[in-house]
């Protein structure tokens, strides 16, 4: 063989120990430290000797028609033909290995993401409605049987009744438990038998992508230019709408499914999250596999297909951008890592421009694209470096040498094509769907930079503005400590094999001088902590720690796999092939048991938000306006656009400073200030204060003004309010047109069971204090001598005063020092009977039991203690036959809450605690007491879903009609039957004629004096009757 022959074969078999750096035999770790740990076992292998038998030589035990020759040449073709059949299946398991492989995470990425297709948790609602019902009609047998037996001899009778009973009635009990079921399910699908969405979000993409396939664009209506409005959205404003990528996968799914059957467009966006998370799985594996192999790469893509946190946000149905990051993330990461270990140039340039399409793309789908974006390049940077200090000799004789390093001059070739590819491809994308091709590159070139900062930024506030910022309250945003983060992906054992994952990539050590290592172990180390600092500032981010963790997790299982086999081998003297199955399933136990079991329970209880009570209470306002603005608190209201059809005051991607307007309606106690308000958002949604504003210049005057405003339904009145304000004629009658238009369109509100949850939201918001809000903006931050001075000039405060608050600002968290977080203290509860004109109404309060005590007929609370102190509520709300009354309670030391009484029916009442300033809100009266006494308010429909929760939908007349009496007839009926027993007292009494008096010891003086009075009342009928008898004698004779 020539020398150059022989080169060349080196160089061959070099180059491909560099694009194998994952096999065992190219990759050692150092083991010196771990050495002596086993005792290598020597084992002699002695080769014996067998001497062949001539198979001539051998007779036959049985004669046969066969000869011997025969038998052993059929022997021999069998033996042929299994080594040919098991030499098929190696070439077979060989050819399609990866395919196999992937087949796994695919498989339990689908099985559980499909959970909510069939809804499997009404099974077990099933049965325990069923058994609960049989059990329960035991045991009142039982306890008539058996009044006086010892609850625990009970409970032997009723477990040994039960058990005979479902031994006896097996069938009829499956029986009803399946129809119960599929009850309980068709109350979250639709008329097809579909599941509905399962968040709130998710409709607000189903809803476009619904405007794209009835419109042929996505928005509801063109506008006179020809652009695309989404009418339905932020009230009569409406919206622009544009090119969306989730909707536009909706329809695309929605295209492809409606070639093999008929499929409605709810059908289309349930199943997106199956698709782009299996698609997202299968990246995972090969990203995995470039790193940690074959077993890396199962363990890496199950645990990120089926891991909880993120199954939780990506399941079938929770079709939210959730999935958009989850697939783009792992598509972009899998194009870079393919590109820097490609060899061929032309690959390696076609796969990092395709990464940095995957990033354009991304960038049209999220707003987030950045952080991945940062983590890959912040890790590159970081490879680069190591490059370098590794070649840092030759770098020192002379600065050029610098990119004689191959893999320097790759590495950084990648970073920049990567870099501009994203952002040229990112600003074209964006270009080709909204235009403005300069705008969009100086934005999304800005973004990787400028969004860090905005993210730490995101729930600040009264600092850059004094409007509420309802990031603060917004329950996906809630935080999460570090130990939380670490419970919710998997307990502290597998955080710390994850972490050790990536300190066994950073030891790894390769044939290949060129240890990308680094790089994977760096980027899981960005990825790792920008993820779980995300994850604390907002819980919903939790979901964004599983890629890391997955590929972390992954890594550990390969080195455990591997060089686990490797120690125990030469330890222990036992071969790889036993040793290797029972590592695996040593990994399976470990980690993806228990992540098995967190995902079935997880995908189990995914149901919709969404059912058919919210769904027909929607359909009947649809079918019953034709133009209308339906307003209630933002949360549902992507479900109101979606399903009614109908425009919405604000939404879950829309909230503005609504939140105020909206929260102020349903705290006030005035309702004509609520008419007001909701009369603002029906002819501009919020631009009235901004006008205002320029004719004020200051935005807390110009809301103290409005405020003024509202109560007033007479746009003359209106008018001379304004001028009585300081406007002149021209901007007072500019005014008009934001506050009392004359252009109004149907009105809805909402009040939903759900929104006293939300009390301490909502009444958080509309009990904003502007002019805090403004001191607040204005001395956060300040000096002392700046703060205190702006407070007495601008605030016309004291000295002291200015000083006390200065310190307040500075240590307060502005939510809690702007406005309080009134909410509702305890649930509904029934009061004792009547006894004497007195209520006793045991309530719970911060898991204590009280007892608050009502006189009626004073109206008078107070709280029994076992001390004798006299301490009462702040204020008592009632009703009376035509209204609701709140009466404060001064008499003694106030409780701080306020207790509502609510009628129930005859004599009979249930109360309520609430924070004093929601107690007689416009909510309490709407939602608690049914509208009684508003007159601007009628019930429009009242429905409660399959769990008891009530959902009220009302209208709303601008012109002030007749009170709503819903509870006059008690009232009546009370008091036909107060006249109905005091005239049986009368006429029972035998002392009505003598000069006897009443007996009355037991009334008190009110019903004292109607019985003196009725006694002088009837015994003045008398006398008159005495008298025309007499008269008529006296006419007869």
């Amino acid at each position: 063989m020539s020398e150059n022959h022989k080169a060349n074969k080196k160089h061959s078999n070099h180059k491909q120990n560099e694009n194998k750096e994952t096999d065992d035999d190219e990759i050692a770790i150092d083991f010196s430290r771990i050495k002596n740990w086993f005792t290598k076992k020597k084992e002699k292998s002695k080769q014996k000797s067998q001497n062949k038998l001539d198979a001539e030589q051998i007779e036959p035990i049985n004669s046969d028609e066969h000869t011997p020759q025969e038998n052993k040449k059929e022997k021999t073709d069998e033996k042929e033909e299994i080594a040919i059949d098991m030499d098929a299946a190696k070439k077979f398991l060989k050819k399609y290995s990866i395919i196999l492989l992937i087949l796994i995470p695919i498989f339990f990425s689908i099985f559980f993401r499909m959970y909510p297709a069939y809804l499997p948790i009404t099974d077990d609602w099933a049965t325990s409605t069923v058994e609960n019902h049989y059990q329960s009609q035991i045991m009142q047998k039982i306890n008539a049987q058996y009044p006086n037996l010892p609850d625990l001899n009970k409970q032997q009778l009723i477990d040994s009744e039960w058990a005979r009973f479902y031994s006896e009635n097996k069938d009829m009990l499956k029986d009803q438990i399946k129809g119960t079921s599929l009850d309980m399910k068709k109350h979250y699908q639709d008329d097809t038998g579909q599941t509905y969405l399962l968040a709130i979000d998710p409709w607000l993409a189903y809803g476009y992508a619904k405007n794209k396939i009835n419109y042929g664009h996505w928005g509801n209506e063109l506008d006179e230019e020809g652009q695309s409005m989404y009418t339905l959205r932020n009230g009569r404003e409406g919206q622009e709408a544009g090119f969306r990528l989730l909707p536009y996968l909706m329809t695309v799914n929605y295209k492809i499914m409606n070639i093999f059957t008929d499929a409605s467009v709810l059908s289309a966006a349930f199943y997106i999250p199956v698709i782009l998370l299996t698609l997202a799985s299968i990246a995972t594996f090969f990203i995995a596999k470039q790193f940690t192999g074959n077993i890396g790469a199962i363990v890496a893509s199950t645990v990120f297909g089926i891991h909880a946190a993120l199954l939780n946000r990506t399941a079938a149905g929770f079709s939210d951008t959730d999935n958009i990051i989850a697939f783009f993330e792992m598509i972009v990461v899998l194009f870079f890592i393919l590109a820097l270990n490609e060899k061929q140039t032309w690959k390696r340039i076609a796969y990092i421009l395709l990464s940095g399409v995957s990033t354009g793309l991304y960038i049209r789908g999220h707003p987030s694209w950045w952080h991945i974006f940062d983590f890959l390049l912040g890790a590159l940077f970081v490879y680069l470096i190591y490059q370098i200090l590794k070649e840092r000799k030759k770098i020192a004789e002379k600065f050029s040498n610098i990119f004689r390093s191959v893999e320097i001059k790759n590495s950084f070739v990648l970073g920049i094509i990567f870099f501009v590819s994203s952002l040229l491809f990112g600003t074209l994308i964006r270009t080709i769907t909204d235009g403005n091709f300069i705008y969009w590159l100086k934005r999304i070139s800005l973004m990787p930079f400028t969004e860090p900062l905005k993210f730490m930024l995101l729930k600040e506030v009264g600092i850059n503005s004094i409007w509420p910022n309802v990031l603060t309250t917004v329950a996906e945003l809630n935080t999460f400590s570090v130990s939380g983060v670490i419970v919710q992906i998997g307990g502290k054992l597998l955080f710390a094999l994850s972490l050790l994952g990536i300190a066994l990539l950073i030891l790894k050590k390769t044939k290949n001088k060129n240890n990308r290592c680094i790089f994977y172990a760096t980027l899981l180390i960005f990825w790792y902590i920008g993820s779980i600092y995300a994850a604390q500032s907002s819980v919903r981010f939790i979901a964004f720690v599983v890629p890391a963790f997955a590929l972390s997790i992954g890594a550990f299982a390969y080195f455990f796999y591997e060089y686990g086999s490797e120690i125990i081998q030469k330890g222990m003297g036992l071969s790889k092939n036993t040793i290797r199955p029972i590592l695996a399933i040593l990994l399976m136990v470990l980690i993806i048991v228990p992540l098995i079991q967190a995902s079935h329970q997880t995908s189990k209880n995914e149901i919709p938000t969404m059912n058919d009570a919210w769904y027909g209470a929607l359909t009947k306002i649809k079918d019953n306006s034709n133009d209308a603005i339906i307003s209630s608190w933002w949360d549902f209201g992507h479900w109101f656009v979606a399903v009614s059809e109908r425009r919405v005051t604000f939404d879950g991607g829309d909230q503005g400073r609504r939140i105020h307007w909206i929260g102020k309606t349903l705290v006030t106690d005035n309702e004509d200030e609520a008419i007001g308000i909701l009369r603002m958002l029906n002819c501009v949604q919020e631009k009235a204060p901004d006008k205002l504003d320029e004719f004020t210049g200051k935005t807390s005057k110009s809301i103290e003004i409005l405020y003024d405003i509202f109560p007033i339904s007479n746009p003359a009145l209106a008018k001379e309010k304004y001028m009585e304000q300081g406007l002149n004629d021209e901007q007072a009658t500019e005014m008009l047109d934001y506050t009392h238009c004359t252009d109004l369109i149907d009105q809805f509100v909402i009040t939903s069971e759900d929104m006293v949850g939300k009390a301490g939201v909502w009444a958080h918001f509309g009990s904003w204090n502007f002019e805090k809000a403004e001191m607040f903006n204005k001395v956060k931050g300040k000096t002392y001598t700046q703060g205190v001075s702006i407070l007495e000039k601008e605030f016309d405060l004291s000295e002291t005063e200015s000083d006390r608050l200065f310190y307040e600002i500075q240590e307060a968290n502005g939510d809690q020092w702007i406005s309080p977080w009134p909410n509702y203290m305890s649930g509904v509860r029934n009061c004792g009977p009547m006894n004497n004109g007195t209520l006793d109404c045991l309530q719970s309060l911060q898991g204590n039991n009280i007892v608050v005590r009502i006189n009626l007929k004073e109206k008078e609370a107070k709280l029994l203690t076992n001390n004798n102190q006299k301490i009462v509520p702040n204020s008592l709300v009632y009703v009376t036959k035509q209204e609701t009354v709140e009466k404060e309670m001064n008499d003694g030391s106030q409780a701080g809450f306020s207790v509502v009484l609510i009628p129930t029916g005859k004599d009979t009442y249930a109360s309520l605690l609430a924070h004093p300033l929601i107690a007689n809100s416009m909510f309490t009266r709407l939602f608690f007491l049914n509208g009684h006494g508003l007159k601007h308010f009628n019930l429009f429909d009242d429905r409660t879903d399959m769990t008891g929760l009530s959902i009220k939908t009302w209208t709303v007349d601008w012109e002030e009609g007749e009170s709503n009496e819903v509870y006059s007839s008690l009232f009546e009926e009370k008091e036909d039957e107060d006249k109905e027993k005091l005239n049986e007292e009368i006429e029972n009494t035998e002392q009505i004629n003598s000069d006897e008096p009443i007996l009355s010891a037991e009334l008190n003086e009110d019903e004292k004096e109607k019985i003196d009075d009725k006694v002088e009342e009837v015994n003045l009928e008398k006398t008159i009757e005495k008298e025309i008898e007499l008269d008529l004698n006296k006419s007869e004779e």
